[in-house]
Formats: structure tokens, C-alpha cells, sequence
């Protein structure tokens, strides 16, 4: 490679790490204040437990079947 290639080469992809750097940056600081929500937005959530599977009316095969 040819030293003006491999400057050329060198800048390309300073320019390509420092836009996947900011972009990495720039999304955790989004989504981390996304998360983060003010204290008077807090809403109680129901505490669905999904152990138990409801059986279905009708078994499975049956209904390939027809």
C-alpha cells in the first residue's frame, strides 16, 4: 500500500470508528434518560403471573385434525 493510500485509508476509518463511537453514546444516553421516569409519572402495574397456562377448550389435534 501506498503511504497517500494509507493515510487516505487511516482518516476513513478514524471518521467511521468516531461516527460508531458518538452513535454508542448517543443511544445510551437516550435510552438511559428514557428509562429514568419523572416521579410523578409512576403507575401501578398489575402482577400477572404467567405460571399457569390456561388449558384451551378444545385439545390441539382436534382441531388440526378437522
Amino acid at each position: 500500500m501506498r503511504p497517500d493510500q494509507a493515510v487516505s485509508w487511516y482518516r476513513r476509518m478514524s471518521a467511521v470508528y468516531a461516527f460508531g463511537t458518538w452513535t454508542l453514546l448517543g443511544s445510551l444516553i437516550f435510552f438511559g434518560r428514557k428509562k429514568s421516569n419523572p416521579l410523578g409519572d409512576e403507575v401501578e402495574q398489575k402482577d400477572v403471573s404467567t405460571d399457569e397456562f390456561p388449558e384451551p377448550s378444545v385439545p390441539y389435534f382436534l382441531k388440526v385434525m378437522n
